[in-house]
């Protein structure tokens, strides 16, 4: 199956992004992503005779940890924009794993209607242009009565040191392609119950997960903060380094007026769990 491109420069970056920190992924600033994904899995709590699709399915942790199993009837599948993570995902394949892993768009899924019992989508949200638009593609995947179970990192739960870092790359003003600012908001319980709603599903419910971790200096916290999103590592990434090392001085300094929170991280992400109505 050939998949399209995308012409939005949003796109490519977010591609661009996952495609060369694959590899990492799962174990950047100390496992956060690897631990909100066992927790999205769960939360799905599928069943052996129940189908599963993971969508936005990544390096594969949450997919790995579904029970939808084949000879009961059931299947745990993975799908993902980019075959830099699927191949990660597929290494990371243990002997217990039922999962099936297929490259494909999220916003054209080509599975019948009501194919599945129960969909996953980790930490997608915010990388689509229009995420409403998935979740009705979802929706439409799913058997009346089936779940959704969503992530999405929560950016009113950062800490004063994280907003900091965006601040200090908001001056450099850089010209790279950020995704709409509202999405910024796609983390907040309010924001995805109303979301949801509109996407037809009912029975919402919402919970929260804040994993904290601290940086010892300016140069680890750039490091860990860097790849924490597309935009973030594109921007680093254009810097010379002497550019860099002038980004990490005004840091540290705005970083010293923070005292004890200086450098201090939070991992925090919201969950929601619904029904297709």
């Amino acid at each position: 199956m050939t998949i399209a491109v995308s012409a939005d420069p949003f796109d490519a970056l977010v591609l661009d992004f996952y495609e060369r920190t694959a590899s990492q992924y799962d174990t950047w600033a100390g496992g956060i992503h690897a631990r909100a994904a066992t927790r999205l899995a769960e939360l799905a709590a599928v069943q052996p005779h129940e189908r599963a699709i993971d969508i936005g399915a990544g390096t594969g942790v949450a997919t790995h940890l579904l029970s939808g199993d084949i000879e009961a009837g059931g299947c745990s599948i993975g799908v993902d924009f980019s075959l830099q993570t699927i191949a990660v995902a597929e290494a990371h394949r243990t002997p217990a794993s039922p999962a099936q892993f297929l490259h494909m768009d999220a916003r054209r899924l080509y599975f019948h209607d009501a194919s599945f019992e129960v969909a996953l989508l980790g930490q997608l949200l915010a990388y689509l242009s229009n995420p409403l638009a998935v979740l009705q593609e979802t929706r439409r995947l799913l058997r009346p009565g089936g779940r959704v179970v969503i992530s999405c990192q929560c950016r009113s739960l950062c800490t004063p040191a994280q907003a900091l870092f965006f601040e200090r790359l908001d001056r450099l003003a850089l010209r790279i392609p950020r995704g709409p600012e509202h999405h910024s908001l796609l983390g907040e319980p309010w924001v995805i119950t109303e979301m949801l709603q509109d996407a037809g599903f009912v029975d919402i419910s919402t919970t929260q997960m804040v994993m904290g971790n601290r940086a010892p200096d300016a140069t680890t916290w750039v490091d860990v903060m860097s790849q924490s999103g597309p935009w973030p590592d594109a921007v680093m990434r254009l810097l010379s380094p002497a550019s860099r090392r002038t980004f990490e001085e005004k840091l540290d300094e705005g970083m010293q007026r923070l005292g004890e929170r200086a450098y201090g991280f939070h991992g925090a992400f919201t969950f929601a769990v619904a029904l297709r109505g």
